[in-house]
């Protein structure tokens, strides 16, 4: 029998012998297209190695932690068993004949490049082959690859049988090109047929692929071929257009919309696979990472997100079931390019459904890029949106119970039960886990993932204050003449005993005391890491004292980061030399601002309009309600910001569990890393804890390797659909003016620092204007020097606008793309009164 197919072979029906991409190939080919030369080994070979391996007798049906053991030893099989020897001569003949000095050899599955089902990237690819052993054991490699945990696991997902798959393998002569690509003949992450979207560099696209580099891009309207957008273009217009009107030959011919990988050497076009896009189907969901951007920015590592998805169900559970909704197993939230998600048409249908939410904008509460804000994106249809049956009964008995419960216990009431919690957090803190055996350590761990619930029940809680905050938005405009919600959101700044705000105000404080004591000073400044500085401090009295405020600092802010909710973030107590540093660049702007009293002035300033809006009311009923409004909105913004610093507080408990147990399994040598640990689920953990898991190396490496492919991306704000590939997010870079939501009054004009990651070493000074694509606790000490806040992301009740109106600082928020048009140095007004930011020319 013949063991190879090239891949210009005229044979009909090659699929179950080639595979589904060098069937592709093989069209493309016959179509008169540019395909590189090269050969098949066809799935008939796959399988007769497989027999020979012996690998159809290894029962796969077992327990989930016995899985990775045995696809390890599939692959072992596979790659170490000799190939026939007839074979391997065919294939050194065919090899030879290529007279390529170097291919590639990729995977052609008979269940890959589906329509529904395409396995994009999940199957290994090796470029750059010069020699014949090497190509053989790419091959054999490839076959392996059909046993990945991640591959394995994705069949399961959609009960193919792994029996009945087979691969083939294309080798094939590996192309120089001048540039390579990729081309949609449909826009996949809008679901928008009429455009042609693509994406190029120089060179092998393996890196355009991964998403290590930022590509050029094209997007061309389909009807008459004219170009929409174009960062820019290296080649003719004639390529551009032979490139396009082929792949709409290529799309023609296979009556669906293609994701076609393409390559140009001197001038020549060539075709290097045509598969389905998977990716676009009906299905009308629109994802949004309105919130979740702010609070879990960075992809999750699995921990996370098994902890996040309790967590975040819980939240609405509670607060849903006092409205009579019930969610069951509606997906609410989803990870997307290792990002969380919400589900829009979910969340629409629940402000549909709660009393007094229906005429709300989802941005307006939570911020979020969604809706109007995208051009083009389709709106949620009528019938898209997720309807619940609310049971009439059930409200009408629970209604008089949720408000009685809404007046008894108003957010200025909840300020004992965060004591109670700080007072068990301290606790649990002060315990030696390092001493503690395996099972007290589990013990402990699972003793704090319990009490989440209570901490969810309590940020359920902090709903209330939320609503205050909309009543007080009306009062005020209906009568006090707020039109624009500047009196509102004023009368929400210096408000005091603010967790997240006291952060910023504590970091100065700690600061002015230094400068104040000539020897601190000199020693802090010195430039030695912190644990020099420490060992110098404590030989002198002042030294000392600063020691005790910076502990004291530690104790209450410590742990904060960027990121908060990430346990696999490190804390400010974890990296002291980055406190220090940001200490020594307050000491020397302390001459130039003056951040606690301008926070106290603005308290008395706060105080003095409520006094002024109080003589205003003349009707004491009016006034009473405004009274009792404004304390219950004012303490459920306090309420929410403290109750979350607590949680996080655990979270950071739970990451130091972590590395303690991480350090342990490493030392066993069940995991290669202290952090792997951070790579498993909940689940995961709680069986390694109690020996039911042994090696899970394979599944943890897959999972680091999605991890660090997943942060060179960065999906768009909103998503329609599925998403399994990365496509840029339209940006018109020639916007001068930005519209977003008001959300701290006052008006400045100031040279923009646009800072996107609050981990570098960027500083703001006095006078400049913090432009960030979102901003959590880890942020605040940007906040004490900057002059004006804008933000990619947030709504009203956003973190950073909370922390903004605390400090009355001018703030606009939920601007769009922001960081990606101003640039730092810039000239740029903020209206923090009627919600725009404009870059003065």
């Amino acid at each position: 029998m013949s063991y190879i197919i090239y891949l210009a072979s005229e044979k009909p029906d090659l699929t179950v012998l080639m595979g589904t991409k060098a069937s592709n190939l093989n069209k493309l080919l016959h179509l008169g297209f540019n395909v590189p030369p090269g050969f098949c080994i066809t799935s008939e070979i796959y399988h007769e190695h497989i027999e020979k391996s012996g690998i159809n007798n290894i029962e796969i049906k077992n327990s989930p932690e016995e899985i990775a053991d045995i696809l390890n030893d599939i692959r072992e099989k596979i790659i170490n068993l000799p190939l026939n020897g007839n074979l391997k001569k065919e294939i050194e003949e065919h090899f030879h004949l290529l007279g390529s000095k170097s291919v590639a050899v990729r995977s052609s599955c008979t269940a890959e490049d589906l329509q529904k089902n395409s396995f994009a990237g999940q199957y290994d690819t090796f470029i750059g082959i010069t020699t014949v052993e090497d190509c053989i054991l790419s091959i054999k490699k490839c076959w392996a690859s059909l046993w990945n945990e991640r591959v394995f696991h994705y069949r399961e997902k959609y009960k193919i049988n792994h029996r009945e798959i087979s691969m083939a393998v294309i080798v094939q002569i590996l192309i120089e090109p001048d540039f390579s690509g990729v081309l949609f003949t449909v826009d996949p992450a809008k679901g928008k047929k009429d455009r042609i979207v693509m994406e190029y560099c120089r060179g092998q696209g393996e890196a355009l692929v991964s998403g290590r580099i930022t590509p050029e891009r094209i997007i061309i309207d389909k009807k008459n071929l004219k170009i929409i957008e174009e960062t820019k273009r290296e080649f003719s217009e004639e390529l551009l257009k032979k490139l396009v009107e082929d792949s709409l030959k290529i799309e023609e011919f296979f009556r669906s919309p293609r994701d076609i990988e393409w390559a140009i050497k001197n001038k020549e076009i060539y075709f290097l696979q045509s598969r389905p896009v998977s990716t676009l189907s009906e299905d009308n969901s629109i994802w949004t990472n309105a919130n979740t951007g702010e609070v879990l920015p960075d992809v999750a590592t699995p921990v996370t997100w098994s902890v996040a998805r309790l967590f975040i169900k819980e939240i609405f559970r509670q607060i849903l079931t006092l409205t009579g909704i019930e969610l069951d197993n509606t997906e609410i939230i989803k990870l997307i390019g290792g990002r969380i998600y919400f589900n829009l048409n979910v969340v629409t249908g629940i402000f549909k459904a709660v009393p007094g939410l229906k005429d709300r904008e989802f941005s307006d509460v939570l911020g979020g890029m969604q809706g109007k804000k995208i051009e083009g994106l389709p709106e949620i249809l009528p019938e898209d949106i997720v309807r619940f049956k609310i049971n009439p009964w059930k409200v009408l008995f629970r209604l008089p119970a949720l408000l009685l419960w809404f007046i008894l216990n108003p957010p200025s009431k909840g300020f004992p039960f965060i004591d109670i919690l700080r007072k068990d957090t301290d606790l649990l803190m002060e315990k030696d886990i390092s001493s503690m055996t395996d099972e007290e350590l589990f013990d402990h761990f699972h003793n704090i993932m319990e009490k989440f619930h209570n901490i969810a029940q309590l940020v359920s809680c902090a709903g209330s204050g939320m609503s205050y905050f909309n009543i007080l938005n009306k009062i005020c405009r209906h009568w006090l003449s707020d039109s624009d919600s500047s009196i509102s959101n004023s009368l929400m700044s210096g408000m005091g005993n603010m967790e997240s705000a006291l952060s910023g105000l504590d970091l100065w404080k700690l600061s002015i005391f230094a400068s104040e004591h000539e020897q601190v000073k000199t020693i802090i400044m010195s430039e030695h890491n912190f644990e020099e500085t420490e060992i110098l401090l404590k030989k002198i009295p002042q030294g000392r004292e600063f020691l005790s405020k910076w502990n004291n600092f530690i104790k209450n802010h410590g742990h904060h980061t960027r990121g908060e909710i990430e346990l696999y973030n490190k804390r400010w107590a974890e990296e002291p030399d980055c406190i220090l540093d940001r200490v020594r660049f307050f000491i020397n702007q302390k001459d130039t601002c003056n951040t606690v009293k301008e926070y106290e002035k603005r308290a008395e300033e706060r105080d003095f309009l409520v006094k002024k809006l109080r003589k205003m009311l003349n009707n004491p009923l009016k006034r009473y309600i405004f009274n009792h409004v404004l304390l219950q909105a004012s303490s459920g913004l306090v309420f929410r910001e403290n109750i979350k610093s607590e949680a996080v507080k655990r979270i950071f408990i739970c990451r130091l569990i972590l590395l303690e147990a991480g350090r342990r399994f490493h030392g066993k040598g069940i995991m290669e890393k202290d952090d792997d640990i951070f790579f498993l689920e909940l689940q995961e953990i709680e069986d390694l804890f109690k020996s039911r898991l042994n090696n899970r190396g394979e599944i943890i490496r897959e999972r680091r390797y999605d991890y660090e492919k997943n942060l060179k991306i960065t999906p768009p704000p909103v998503i329609k659909g599925n998403f399994d590939c990365f496509v840029t997010e339209d940006i018109n870079v020639s916007n001068e003016i930005f519209n977003g939501i008001a959300v701290s009054p006052g008006v400045v004009t100031g040279h923009a620092r646009v800072i996107l990651n609050s981990d570098r070493d960027e500083k703001i000074l006095p006078g400049e204007i913090l432009v960030a694509p979102f901003t959590d606790p880890g942020w605040t000490p940007y906040f004490i020097s900057a002059s004006a806040i804008v933000m990619d992301m947030g709504g009203m009740l956003s973190h950073g606008s909370i922390v903004a109106r605390e400090l009355a600082i001018p703030a606009v928020v939920n601007v769009g793309p922001a960081t990606k048009i101003i640039k730092t140095g810039q000239l740029i007004r903020v209206d923090g009164n009627n919600g725009t930011v404009e870059i003065s020319i």
